[in-house]
């Protein structure tokens, strides 16, 4: 009870779902309404549950019992549906939405449907509901089910399951697996009605089995009631019947009126004790959640919706309502859906962890990464090796998902879901080359800065120390330079080896080095031979000064000698000069060795350079080589998915060519049975007006012979009367002709017995004077003559004995026999 007050208690949302209007004539104009469809369209809810309540009753208790409140604040002018929902909801695996066709005040109405729109709309709920409900405005007969003849003869017409020429009979013998559970709600105030023959009350569903039992007869009124009760079962052949009680005391035992109506008094327990059984057994989870002509849950969203607006638009084109051309609209709405997040997934999954690892060194916050979607603005830096990676993984992950999500939940075409695929496809490997660019271009522009930032930048002030050095010191100076810029090189290449990410860092080192790098150590190389250049030839003028002064302090020398000294002194001028040449050659040695080391160097820092090359070029094609496996893994395993897919896409197509040849057999054989059928209910017509004609010369018949045989009855009942007296009056007399006739007998009986037993006594006596003679025989012998007189006065005795004793026999048998006929006479005269 706690829980229907919970029920109770939740605030509802009502939105016209359904508007119509008659602008031109006849013809109703239909539209769904737009914050309706805005509000559907916000809807993300998995599993839902879509209830459908019809019929007009006195007080729509109800209706009233589950939206209560709200049911005052709804006008229903210019409305065809309305839907319910719950505002608030506790934690549940589905949402519950009703779908009515009035609201509780459609007396209000200004302008009402058209019968023939009625039915319209009627079918749209039906086709839209899990659950569909039907109230009752009274006790549940067959009677009450007249309402819904005309919108079930029509319903094969308006709707079709396949395609719009379907035939109506193959419709109707389909419809039946199509259409949502039908609920009877009914009051039930007094449950006399159920009540069986042997004083037991039918449950619901018994009763209700009960009513759609056919009818025997050919009246108009039994034909037509078997037809409904055929249509009823074969176009909902879930139907069930529910009754509920009262759902309040009125004040003061009285009904209330229109203007209190909504004044009434809390429910009454019954009522909410039926209301949660109702809604335990007939509108729980697993009764509601599958559609069954869609063979799946209900999703609301757009997908709805464009279903909704596809039979809206056949109901304004007045075309018959196709169920297949709105669960194809339903369909791709959902297919796109489906790609559509699909396509999220592959920028969440793909685009935003690629940008959070370029950003994981810097201080940029995720939020602000996954916000962007241009995708010329990321600034994506990586490895393409990794982008290739990440990207395949994510891809096959995606469409692994998508696939069988979409071919799981939504039941596609398969061309239309390929077409779909390839399309996403497309759209990604053009995302993917628009992030490759990128990720070119901002490796690029990264390694630049590093290495610009770098690269060493005191190459100028060592050139500038080469320049300022002395002749002395430059030598030592060339050595503490070179080893200052190869270490300074050593540390660069170690830095931009860490830090250096993407593409591009090999190829903008190799363009700094054969770029600036080669140009300074040029710059530097020139410098160092401009300067060695200058101090060569600074050390050359020495030595032609050296040599000029040396001539003229020895000419002078040579010319004023005139002894033998004069020889002594001229050697000792060749072995000064020969000195300063020795001199000169070792300092030419030096300068020429200070070269060959240089040169040494530059040779080998090449070389070092070469060999980082040539490592580079090693790991470029490592790199190349693994991506290329890689890519052919790939290229397998997409072959191997391909192959799968073509193979399952061939057994789909030979099952499908399967199923449509048997179709086409079922539909040529329903075509036969068709015309055979029509055949045999011409037969059957004929033979039904044949029949027809002999039941009511029969029913003439009979009653004639019913007539005649009353008047029999009649006769016999007159004639039973009269022999009835005549029996009595029998029985009287042959009673008392009994009593005389019996006196008599008795009489002569006594009479006839006293004188047998006299002749008993005779015989006895003779008999024992007889056996003294025997004795007196036995004792001595005697003459043959007196035993021959003896034997025939015996015989003599016995004579006369027999001769008398069967007269006295047939005494007692006549004695007897009237004894017996007295008896008789008495039974006959006693009354039955």
């Amino acid at each position: 009870m706690q829980k229907s007050n919970d029920k109770m208690s939740s605030e509802w949302k009502c939105l016209p779902l359904l508007r119509y209007s008659y602008p031109m004539g006849e013809n109703a104009v239909w539209e769904v309404d737009p914050e309706a469809i805005r509000f559907l369209n916000s809807q993300e809810n998995p599993l839902t549950q879509i209830i459908a309540l019809t019929g007009t009753t006195a007080k729509n208790q109800l209706m009233r019992a589950i939206f209560r409140d709200h049911c005052s604040i709804v006008s229903s002018s210019g409305v065809a549906l309305w839907l319910w929902k719950e505002r608030k909801t506790k934690t549940k695996p589905s949402v519950r939405f009703w779908l009515t066709r009035q609201s509780p005040r459609e007396k209000e109405d200004a302008k009402l449907l058209t019968e023939h729109d009625e039915m319209k709309v009627f079918t749209l709920l039906m086709l839209l509901s899990s659950v569909y409900i039907h109230q009752l405005d009274g006790v549940c007969t067959i009677q009450s089910f007249k309402k819904l003849l005309p919108w079930l003869e029509q319903l094969p017409e308006s709707c079709k399951i396949r395609s719009k020429t379907q035939e109506p009979q193959h419709v109707l013998d389909d419809l039946g697996t199509q259409t949502p559970p039908f609920v009877f709600v009914c009051p039930n105030a007094k449950g006399k009605w159920r009540m069986r023959p042997d004083g037991q009350k039918y449950s619901y569903q018994e009763f209700l089995d009960q009513i759609l039992m056919d009818e025997e007869g050919l009246d108009d009124e039994i034909v037509m009631r078997n037809t409904l009760r055929m249509y009823l079962k074969l176009i909902f052949p879930q139907h069930y019947l529910v009754g509920l009680s009262r759902m309040t005391e009125p004040k003061d035992d009285r009904l209330p009126s229109d203007e209190n109506e909504d004044q009434l008094h809390s429910f009454r327990p019954q009522f909410l004790e039926e209301l949660d059984d109702f809604c335990e057994h007939y509108l729980r989870k697993e009764c509601i959640l599958q559609k069954p002509g869609m063979g799946r849950p209900f999703q609301l969203g757009k997908g709805w919706s464009a279903m909704v607006s596809a039979y809206v638009d056949a109901m304004n084109r007045s075309k018959p309502l196709v169920i297949q051309e709105a669960i194809d609209a339903h369909t791709n709405v959902q297919v796109e859906e489906a790609f559509q997040v699909a396509k999220r997934q592959f920028y969440d999954q793909f685009f935003v962890i690629l940008c959070q690892k370029s950003h994981a060194r810097d201080d940029v916050s995720t939020d602000k990464v996954a916000e962007k979607s241009d995708i010329n603005e990321a600034a994506i830096l990586t490895s393409n090796r990794e982008i290739m990676t990440l990207y395949h993984k994510v891809i096959q992950d995606t469409s692994i998902k998508t696939f069988l999500h979409v071919e799981c939940s939504v039941l596609p075409d398969t061309q239309v879901l390929e077409a779909y695929r390839e399309k996403w496809q497309a759209e990604c490997f053009a995302e993917l080359q628009k992030l490759l660019e990128l990720n070119d271009h901002n490796s690029t522009s990264f390694c630049s800065k590093l290495i610009k930032s770098i690269l060493p930048n005191d190459l100028e002030e060592m050139i500038k120390d080469i320049d300022t050095r002395k002749r002395e010191s430059f030598c030592d100076g060339i050595m503490a330079v070179l080893s200052r810029f190869k270490s300074n090189i050593d540390q660069m290449l170690n830095t931009y080896k860490v830090e250096a990410i993407g593409p591009g860092r090999g190829e903008v080192l190799e363009q700094v080095i054969t770029t600036v790098l080669f140009k300074s150590i040029v710059s530097m190389g020139r410098t160092m031979l401009r300067k060695y250049e200058a101090h060569l030839r600074e050390m050359k003028c020495e030595l032609g000064q050296v040599e000029s002064d040396l001539a003229k302090v020895s000419m002078p020398a040579l010319m004023d000698s005139s002894d033998g000294n004069g020889a002594g002194l001229a050697f000792n001028g060749d072995d000064q000069k020969r000195l300063y040449e020795a001199e000169l050659e070792q300092a030419t040695q030096q300068w020429t060795d200070v070269r060959s080391l240089l040169r040494s160097e530059l040779e080998t820092k090449k070389g070092c350079l070469e060999n980082l090359q040539l490592e580079m070029q090693t790991m470029n094609k490592k790199h190349e080589l693994r991506v290329d496996n890689l890519e052919q893994e790939l290229r397998l395993e997409r072959s191997r998915l391909d192959e799968v897919q073509k193979k399952a896409q061939e057994d789909r197509r030979e099952a499908n060519l399967h199923v449509q040849g048997v179709s086409e057999q079922v539909l040529d054989k329903e075509r036969g049975f068709y015309v055979e059928e029509r055949a045999i209910l011409d037969q059957q017509q004929e033979l039904l007006s044949r029949i027809v004609q002999l039941e009511r010369e029969l029913v003439q018949k009979k009653t004639e012979h019913m007539q005649a045989m009353f008047d029999l009855e009649t006769q016999h009942v007159n004639d039973a009367e009269a022999l009835k007296q005549e029996h009595v009056e029998f029985s009287r007399q042959l009673k008392t002709q009994g009593r005389t006739d019996s006196n008599v007998l008795r009489q002569a009986y006594q009479k006839r017995k006293a004188n047998l037993r006299k002749d008993v006594g005779d015989i006895d006596r003779e008999m024992c004077h007889l056996e003294d003679k025997l004795r007196l025989l036995a004792t001595g012998s005697r003459p043959d003559r007196e035993r021959a007189s003896t034997a025939n006065r015996r015989l003599l005795n016995q004579t006369n004995v027999s001769t008398e004793s069967p007269g006295a026999v047939d005494v007692v048998e006549g004695l007897k026999d009237s004894e017996t006929t007295s008896a008789s006479g008495f039974d006959i005269c006693r009354p039955s």
